[in-house]
């Protein structure tokens, strides 16, 4: 594994930051820097799904997976950057709770993926809007709470109106969100946690 990889799955923010600013300097090291932080978001996934890791492990990983590829940055000008897709994400009305939303952007910005947050609280038709806008591939729901359940429907109905249902996949998760909800909806798949969430984004989009 890459020395920047292992700082991040052991959470060293000093020595990933000291690893990634002397890689940025070397040829071909925005590249390098990039894939240093998949494969460490790759490794915590792993741990996090083997029940090595705490939801706060991940947490702690995915936010400074998400520093570095800031810091990178500035790097990024005058070069194509491979995005493996583009992603309209929010949580919907009547759910207020954005942290697993958070989490989950996190992941999929350091995992290569654009992603356009429109916010909590969020009604359908922002969702149809920015689904309109940026056309992306997935559009991915957080619902916190069992009396917002209605409001995910209410998106996937607004996207049929908008004539853009067929044109993307959509994922759902959150604490008020399980498999039989997500069907009784007409979303395409539920997300257990953010990790199964972004496997499920990266079977949809690779």
């Amino acid at each position: 594994m890459d020395d920047i990889a292992v700082a991040i799955v052991d959470f060293d923010d000093k020595m990933a930051k000291k690893l990634v600013a002397k890689t940025l300097e070397e040829p071909g090291g925005f590249e390098k820097v990039v894939d240093a932080i998949r494969e460490g978001m790759e490794e915590l996934g792993r741990r996090y799904e083997n029940k090595e890791y705490f939801l706060s492990d991940l947490i702690m990983g995915a936010a400074l997976a998400e520093d570095l590829f800031e810091m990178s940055k500035p790097y990024l000008e005058g070069k194509i950057r491979e995005v493996k897709g583009h992603i309209v994400i929010g949580t919907v009305e009547g759910s207020v709770h954005s942290m697993g939303k958070s989490i989950l952007i996190s992941i999929l910005v350091s995992s290569g993926y654009e992603v356009y947050d429109v916010g909590a609280n969020c009604p359908a038709e922002k969702f149809v809007e920015k689904v309109g806008e940026v056309e992306p591939q997935v559009v991915a729901l957080s619902v916190g709470l069992t009396q917002a359940l209605p409001s995910v429907k209410k998106v996937v109905d607004a996207l049929k109106n908008a004539g853009l249902r067929d044109k993307v996949k959509i994922i759902v998760g959150g604490n008020a969100a399980n498999a039989e909800r997500a069907a009784e909806a007409g979303v395409d798949a539920y997300g257990a946690s953010a990790i199964a969430g972004l496997r499920i984004i990266e079977s949809w989009t690779s």
